[in-house]
């Protein structure tokens, strides 16, 4: 241990980033184990075997689990020795939402905890129904195999050797068979997603047609579905050329009860078409080698077309990530999120040392008093952030982060295309879907601030960044967004909501007007997302889109000095250098070397024009954060505002030193974000030629602009809507007066057939 502590000190670990976890292996009584000279802040864990194997099933998809409970266990006062499991213990505080927090009235600091035995049988059982551990004949003839549980609705089960075989499987268990479903020898990692997505597809519309399987009285009680991948793996992504029927192009080999299914380039790329009709072949294939292995065939068809009947409803679909960078696939993720656990330690902290400072204490704070408060908790936040990031070490820290972010934006842009199917295959799994789009959305605003904080002060220290640590800080950043955010709402009384200091030594605040916003919020965000995703099948209409490329050029060039045009085309050449390098999710390069890069393939741009639209979407380093260049408002950096200047949504690039970092998604998603700006208000100001008769002008200032003239225009005339109210019309009339201007009402003359509108003059 010594040896370790040593090790970890030259490494610059401080000791509230270790932990001490004591495994205890034997036979008999239990035994209890303590560290001598314990190198961490906090107290050492002690678990057996059988218990650490409990919580790896229960909480597989919480990383980082134990660490973070030994840092929430800490608040808590027992001041009796653990003579029970430690599951009693890890028990109650999964069921609280991963808290020690119980009530707001129970403060943990001041409160000896009881916690007594019971719960640790209620946490092993529920491992054991999470792990639904089975042993079952395996697809290798006349060996029994264990699986677990991977799909409870569907009864789908997989084997958890994928490192030492190699390969992946899935197994369908039914009332009258077990069907497995095998890859071959994963040696690459274009295989991973290829045979993911077959097996995957393969495997849910078998689990599917249950019904139609069970009805059929089956020769053997299991059969093999292997899938082997020929040919070159890239041309399994080339749009199909012709329309073929699915069986004639994926080879079925028999070997008594096991089946290779053979797929070509040709074969899969037809399961891209728009509906579900390819996989419905598949599917079709495959029930036909079951309905051929029974005593008597049964008829399904009627059943199949049932099951098939929503179009959307299908496991593949294909994306042009050459056209649009968003959605070239990440295969082997991070899942970086906000910790709810972080946030619990962290609202503990500001609670503890609001009341320290002595200038608040419990109960209701005064409506006038609210915005100083929030303003106390995000100076405290900000100041946490300078101090967790000074001590870092830079060294691969923008990468670091501009990689979460390629990988957050990449699975927020597949929701945004994806949720209507995903939802039409698994109704059941909606809240979830939700929940993961909102934790993907609130980890991105959380990421973006980090990684302009990080552009702007470098740290130089010599920490190197941790997982537990980084989800820290970013813990940090979503507080000072949400605190900040809600002292705007208090600041502008757009709420009302009561702010109290509990006696749980929390700050807390009335729920009610943030759940209704939500509501609102939620309910608007599922419409859209189904909505865009659902777009193949909306009805296409033909509009003729007006080219106002020239105009932008315009725009562009007086606000800028360089032209539309050319933004795109420099854009679009940084992402064809990041498309040559293919392997990798974020690029480097030197500065001179880029711009020559750019220059080469595109004539239209020169080294000035290069240089200025590049600094123009870059992030560099300043001296103070929260001050930002001339030209742009304070407001620019404050990352709880949307729509700002100076974000890492407009600037996308980081400049650090003579090195560029970018990543193609977020360029690519600026180059659409900026065209969203853009575009509306040129739109704005322009109207259809056949409104020219009005001789009416559209003008748009902008809020920061001094000195503007305004145009004296003296109205000679005011036309009413037809279905304008009279209380609208009587203010239009007294304008009117003032103005000396004569005032129509528009009508419609039903006896024309062109349903054109005509005016005649108004009274009151």
């Amino acid at each position: 241990m010594k040896y370790f502590f040593e090790k970890m000190q030259e490494n610059a670990i401080e000791r509230n980033d270790i932990y001490c976890l004591l495994i205890i292996s034997g036979f008999g009584r239990g035994m209890g184990l303590r560290v001598a000279k314990n190198p961490s802040k906090y107290k050492s864990l002690q678990l057996n075997p059988f218990e650490l194997h409990c919580i790896s099933v229960n909480e597989r998809k919480k990383e980082n689990f134990v660490p973070r409970y030994i840092r929430a266990k800490e608040k808590v006062s027992t001041q009796i020795p653990n003579l029970f499991s430690e599951l009693n213990a890890i028990s109650i505080y999964t069921s609280n939402q991963y808290s020690f927090y119980l009530d707001d009235d129970f403060n943990p600091y001041n409160t000896t905890l009881l916690i007594a035995p019971g719960d640790s049988i209620d946490y092993i059982n529920q491992s054991i129904r999470n792990e639904g551990a089975v042993l079952i004949d395996s697809y290798e003839d006349g060996w029994k195999t264990r699986v677990v549980l991977c799909d409870e609705m569907r009864n789908m089960y997989t084997e958890e050797c994928m490192m030492e075989t190699k390969r992946s499987t899935l197994c369908i268990r039914y009332n009258n068979c077990i069907i497995w479903i095998t890859s071959g020898e994963i040696k690459e990692k274009a295989d991973v997603n290829l045979n993911f997505s077959i097996m995957d597809t393969i495997s849910y519309w078998l689990a599917e047609c249950k019904d139609i399987i069970e009805d059929m009285e089956l020769l053997n009680t299991l059969y093999h579905f292997s899938i082997i991948l020929e040919g070159d793996k890239k041309a399994y992504y080339y749009a199909p050329t012709e329309d073929i029927t699915v069986s004639d192009l994926i080879r079925v080999e028999k070997r008594g009860r096991h089946y290779n299914l053979v797929w070509t380039p040709k074969a899969y790329s037809q399961m891209s078409c728009k509906t579900n009709a390819k996989e419905k072949e598949l599917c079709q294939m495959l029930l036909d080698i079951l309905n051929n292995n029974a005593y008597e065939p049964v008829a399904y068809e009627d059943r199949l077309d049932k099951l098939f009947d929503n179009p959307m409803r299908r496991k593949i679909f294909s994306l042009d990530f050459q056209d649009k960078p968003y959605y070239k696939p990440i295969l082997f993720t991070a899942d970086r999120l906000v910790r709810e656990e972080d946030e619990d330690y962290l609202l503990d902290i500001i609670g503890k040392s609001i009341l320290q400072s002595s200038k608040w204490t419990y109960g209701v704070i005064p409506d006038e008093k609210r915005t100083m408060i929030a303003n106390e908790v995000v100076g405290m936040l900000y100041k946490m952030l300078q101090e967790e990031v000074e001590v870092l070490s830079s060294h691969h820290l923008v990468e670091a982060i501009y990689s979460d972010l390629e990988e957050v934006l990449y699975k927020l842009m597949l929701a945004e295309k994806t949720y209507a199917y995903e939802l039409s295959c698994y109704p059941e799994k909606e809240e979830q879907y939700i929940t993961e789009y909102n934790n993907l959305n609130r980890v991105s605003l959380a990421l973006k601030f980090m990684m302009e904080y990080v552009a702007a002060k470098p740290p130089k220290g010599e920490v190197t960044l941790g997982i537990g640590k980084y989800e820290y800080i970013l813990a940090i950043c979503s507080l000072i967004i949400e605190w900040a955010y809600k002292n705007d709402l208090f600041h502008y009384n757009i709420f009302n909501t009561p702010v109290e200091i509990l006696k749980s030594d929390r700050i807390g605040m009335k729920q009610d007007e943030f759940y209704t916003i939500y509501q609102y919020g939620d309910k608007y965000r599922r419409e859209q997302l189904y909505y865009k995703s659902s777009s193949d099948f909306h009805k296409k209409y033909t509009i003729n889109h007006e080219d106002y490329s020239d105009s932008l050029d315009i725009a562009f060039q007086a606000e800028y000095g360089y032209s539309f045009t050319q933004f795109c085309r420099l854009i679009m050449g940084m992402i064809e250098y990041g498309k040559e390098r293919e392997e990798q999710e974020v690029y480097i390069a030197p500065k001179e070397k880029l711009i020559e890069y750019i220059v080469q393939i595109d004539e239209k741009l020169s080294n000035e024009i290069a240089i200025a639209i590049i600094k123009d979407i870059s992030l560099t380093e300043r001296d103070d954060f929260l001050k930002v260049p001339s030209g742009f408002r304070k407001e620019d950096v404050y990352p709880w505002r949307f729509n700002r200047a100076y974000s890492f949504n407009r600037r996308p690039v980081i400049i650090r030193n003579d090195m560029i970092i970018w990543g193609n998604r977020q360029l690519y998603h600026m180059l659409m974000y900026k065209t969203l700006i853009y575009l509306p208000q040129l739109l704005y100001n322009i109207k259809h030629s056949s409104w020219s008769y009005e001789k009416e002008y559209r003008c748009i200032i902008a809020s920061t602009a001094n000195g503007m003239p305004f145009i004296d225009a003296k109205p000679k005339a005011i036309y009413i809507g037809r279905d304008c109210s009279d209380k609208n019309a009587d203010c239009l009339f007294d304008i009117a007066d003032e103005h000396e201007a004569k005032i129509y009402k528009m009508g419609f003359d039903d006896c024309v057939d062109s349903y054109e509108l005509y005016y005649y003059e108004f009274y009151k």
